[in-house]
């Protein structure tokens, strides 16, 4: 029996594998999470992940936090998290958003957020979070702070 070793490319949603001692390669698409917390898409290089919560309190942060980082990981850290669903965001969601953030900008990239409802968007005015993780309107906009 062989051993399936991974190897990444230079292109982040996509695992190269390579078995036995005549390794051929092969690649495989690494799909983004997509569940009851979010539904991921790869667009121009950019995860993108939409929120299926209204609310983002402690009991979702941990399955939350894990999905959008797997997301994360699979675009080289750039990531656009849709918040279009949420309409509530306790301390915990914000602790957690500053966590993404710092994972994304470890691995090169940048959190974006997009469909901030005003009341959020006014939390993380408030908490001045929107110096450091831009909200933009829509999906497009943000697309266009990784351009």
């Amino acid at each position: 029996m062989h051993r399936i070793l991974p190897i990444f490319t230079h292109r982040p949603n996509k695992i190269q594998l390579k078995c036995g001692p005549r390794a051929t390669a092969y690649t495989a698409l690494v799909p983004l999470p997509n569940n009851s917390n979010v539904s991921g898409s790869l667009i121009q290089g950019v995860a993108v992940a939409r929120v299926h919560h209204s609310k983002i309190t402690e009991a979702q942060v941990a399955g939350l936090r894990s999905d959008l980082e797997q997301a994360a990981s699979q675009a080289g850290g750039r990531l656009i998290v849709d918040l279009t669903e949420v309409e509530l965001l306790t301390s915990a969601g914000l602790g957690m958003l500053v966590q993404l953030r710092v994972s994304c900008e470890a691995g090169k990239g940048r959190l974006v957020l997009c469909g901030v409802a005003p009341v959020i968007r006014d939390v993380l005015r408030i908490t001045r979070l929107d110096k450091v993780i831009p909200a933009r309107d829509d999906v497009t906009a943000a697309l266009r702070d990784f351009a």
